[in-house]
């Protein structure tokens, strides 16, 4: 028997965390039951987050009844030998101690988790990033992590670290991949995959990180809209939803905003079928549209290891540019090269990751 102890917390606001949530819980109630902590997660986002879920092996929990069961669990460990509980550290966020007040939280954390670990409990951190370190504050994190059966880690940088450090990890590029290995996922459904000539594009842009960013997506959209396809917009986080929507009204575009609604997923999964290109530079956007029979077509800068990675992995760096080449980007030149195949090929490596991440929560 298998206990799994979860906190949800996240941006909700933003469709891709709930593609990694909902993909986490999942993966754990095939394997036993699942108890939440729910403390602060909005009745809107666990809606949406349940759908269609068999909830017989869920249970939510405020904060005080979840760690309250993780004790109790203990005991029953104790007194049943077959028994195993998991604690799953909360996905998200590029964490690296730099403060003292920080590091001193992070120290505390490191002893409970140790503790807990001692006592017979399999920890496991959901899919996450960790930035680097130095002196003391690397040692810290290092003491943290080191409590940790498996970090699951979501991009090339975070794996070097990982291994500087020399803690254990597991590659799962945020968990989203496997949905590639899901024929008849609950939430979305897979088209059956013939690409005809759509000659619609889907743009979907990141918040500007960079000066000058902003004015290459503007570029990037004049650049796709001279090539004579209809353009549409599609934000999936709130934090984009400004940039999208200046761009789309200088361009004469429609956009799609996910606001947290079944509706809204619905909206934008039909976009991506509708649309025979999606292009971005989030990679749950590139790998939604992907699922829903989109060519992805990845714009990256000089940070955005994440989706490069991912991608490599897929065999799709062909469809990967660098906003300095962004006029490089030819439809016609795209379409020519992609193959159909290459879904059936993601499908039996995403399958091979997802058999290594089940064998993480198998114990």
């Amino acid at each position: 028997m298998k206990k799994y102890f979860i906190s949800l917390r996240t941006q909700f606001p933003n469709l891709g965390d709930l593609l990694i949530n909902r993909a986490l819980l999942e993966e754990l109630m095939a394997n036993g039951d699942v108890y939440m902590d729910t403390t602060g997660v909005p009745k809107w986002y666990l809606e949406i987050m349940l759908s269609s879920l068999p909830c017989e092996t869920l249970k939510k929990k405020t904060t005080l009844t979840y760690y309250l069961g993780l004790f109790s669990s203990l005991w029953v460990k104790f007194t049943n030998r077959e028994s195993l509980v998991f604690l799953v550290m909360k996905p998200g966020g590029y964490p690296a101690t730099t403060s003292w007040r920080i590091g001193i939280r992070r120290v505390l954390q490191g002893l409970a988790l140790h503790s807990f670990r001692s006592l017979g409990i399999r920890i496991v951190r959901a899919p996450s990033s960790q930035k680097n370190s130095n002196g003391i504050f690397w040692l810290i994190d290092k003491f943290r992590l080191s409590s940790v059966d498996c970090s699951l880690i979501r991009d090339v940088n975070s794996e070097r670290e990982m291994r500087r450090m020399g803690v254990s990890y597991l590659s799962s590029d945020d968990l989203a991949i496997i949905f590639f290995a899901l024929p008849q996922h609950s939430l979305f459904k897979r088209p059956f995959l013939e690409h005809q000539a759509k000659e619609v594009v889907t743009i979907s842009l990141r918040k500007p990180r960079r000066n000058g960013e902003q004015l290459a997506y503007s570029k990037l959209a004049a650049l796709i809209t001279r090539q004579g396809p209809e353009v549409n917009f599609v934000s999936q986080v709130f934090y984009d939803d400004r940039i999208n929507s200046e761009v789309a009204c200088k361009n004469g575009a429609d956009i799609l905003v996910y606001d947290g609604t079944l509706d809204s997923i619905d909206a934008i999964t039909k976009q991506y079928q509708n649309s025979e290109f999606v292009i971005s530079n989030r990679l749950h956007v590139l790998l939604l549209a992907f699922l829903n029979g989109a060519i992805p077509i990845a714009v990256v800068g000089e940070d955005d290891s994440k989706i490069e990675g991912c991608f490599h992995k897929l065999d799709l760096e062909g469809n990967v540019f660098n906003w300095s080449d962004v006029n490089e980007i030819n439809l016609s030149q795209v379409r020519a090269k992609w193959d159909v195949e290459k879904y059936n090929l993601i499908v039996e490596k995403s399958s091979f990751l997802k058999k290594q991440l089940a064998e993480v929560f198998s114990g």
